[in-house]
């Protein structure tokens, strides 16, 4: 599932829907790229950003200024998140503060 087809749903407050990726070894064109051999962590594409969040300091909302993005690869715990099911295939809620690591995708 692409990016597009999650289009209709908009994470709120600093959230991200993110859906893992296969952690092989992958070919990124300059060689072959090998993600984190933990088990502890995941690699997932993000779908989609939240672009508001909710300001404790001045009580209100204000536009998200996280340097994540749509297409962005993330590093965060397999233990971080909700897991959720949407037409049929698997992602996870994430907190942008999950995020141990990103990089823009290739």
């Amino acid at each position: 599932m692409s990016a597009s087809q999650y289009s209709d749903l908009t994470p709120f407050n600093n959230t991200l829907i993110v859906k893992e990726i296969d952690t092989s070894e992958q070919d990124l064109g300059a060689g072959l790229y090998s993600p984190p051999s933990s088990g502890s962590v995941v690699e997932a594409e993000v779908l989609a950003v939240s672009e508001l969040v909710y300001n404790d300091r001045e009580s209100k909302i204000v536009p998200s200024n996280s340097p994540v993005v749509a297409g962005d690869i993330v590093i965060f715990s397999k233990f971080s998140g909700t897991d959720y099911d949407y037409n049929e295939s698997k992602c996870k809620l994430i907190k942008i503060t999950d995020i141990m690591s990103y990089r823009r995708k290739i």
